[in-house]
């Protein structure tokens, strides 16, 4: 019988104040964590700003998270944007809910991206394109031609500008957090 070797981790008695071991809130997720160089075996449970801040900012952080996923579904929602709202105010508030979203089968790849060097991937701006010009034909038809529509019609066409703006990510950096070589001018 084969005995598996335990990993050199910290016994969860030993751990400083104030720290959380991952491994005890990710469950079945907590492998994938090892592939996330950013996210270590243990951080610090109380980020800095007061108790009040703390509560805002996870509210924020939560409430963001819920718009993305239900976002998801819902043709002419962002979900990366509320994501990335999501990831910054975790940050501020819960270390758990940062990990976890670095950790994320989806939208860990997405933030890494984000955070080296703000890289969007072919794929989300395809993506982001179909659904906004869908939903911007969607209301062009269906709706009564008022200013508000003439408005949001507008501010989709300046987000996708601004998302093609973008870099992309080079093949080997899609979702395994590396940079990726840029070509000097």
């Amino acid at each position: 019988m084969l005995v598996r070797q335990r990993r050199n981790r910290p016994d969860p008695a030993r751990l400083a104040p104030g720290t959380v071991k991952l491994g005890a809130f990710a469950g079945k997720h907590s492998r994938a964590l090892h592939h996330y160089p950013a996210v270590s075996e243990t951080m610090t449970s109380t980020p800095q700003g007061s108790k009040l801040s703390r509560i805002l900012f996870g509210i924020l952080a939560y409430v963001s998270l819920t718009i993305g996923i239900i976002a998801i579904f819902i043709p002419g929602l962002p979900t990366t944007e509320f994501i990335l709202l999501a990831a910054w105010a975790a940050t501020k508030s819960s270390p758990r809910l940062s990990a976890w979203l670095e950790s994320h089968r989806v939208f860990g790849p997405m933030l890494t991206n984000w955070r080296n060097g703000k890289l969007i991937a072919r794929s989300a701006k395809i993506s982001a394109t179909v659904t906004m010009l869908i939903c911007a034909v969607m209301m062009l038809v269906l709706l009564k031609h008022n200013w508000w529509i003439y408005f949001a019609v507008a501010g989709m066409v300046l987000v996708n500008l601004w998302i093609w703006s973008r870099p992309e990510p080079g093949p080997q950096a899609v979702g395994n957090g590396k940079t990726p070589a840029r070509d000097e001018p």
